[in-house]
């Protein structure tokens, strides 16, 4: 079973679009990422505030949503409390102070939804079909 506790206390840093809407960056404290090819979403208090498919709408606004800037602006500054795994299906929560949550939802039976490195040599992936992949500090 995999322990995602070991991010509790980090923050997001950034967030960052690294192919057009398709594949997002969380940067966590100094050097650990949350690099995310499936659908994602911030959730504060109750309601969802941004989320991936948002980025570059209009939506009636006067100027198109910048998921990048308003991303990082909801995380910054909150740190990670608890992180929860679907072990059937890899889709993660991670849960800030301040009642914000990221949810990342695992899409597809054959494609890895998201990728979660640190600079200790940690890697978890999560697989198609909902396994999870997972390599320690040893194993580098």
């Amino acid at each position: 079973m995999t322990d995602l506790a070991w991010l509790n206390g980090l923050e997001v840093r950034s967030l960052r679009d690294l192919a057009e809407g398709r594949y997002w960056e969380f940067r966590l404290g100094e050097a650990t990422f949350l690099n995310v090819a499936a659908p994602w979403r911030i959730v504060m208090g109750g309601r969802i505030e941004i989320a991936r498919c948002d980025h570059r709408q209009q939506f009636g606004l006067p100027e198109k949503v910048d998921v990048e800037r308003e991303g990082t602006a909801l995380l910054r500054g909150h740190r990670i409390v608890r992180v929860v795994l679907a072990q059937d299906t890899a889709d993660v929560s991670v849960f800030f102070d301040g009642d914000r949550r990221l949810d990342v939802f695992n899409e597809s039976s054959g494609y890895e939804g998201w990728q979660l490195k640190s600079d200790d040599g940690r890697l978890v992936v999560a697989l198609g079909g909902g396994q999870i992949a997972e390599w320690g500090p040893q194993d580098a």
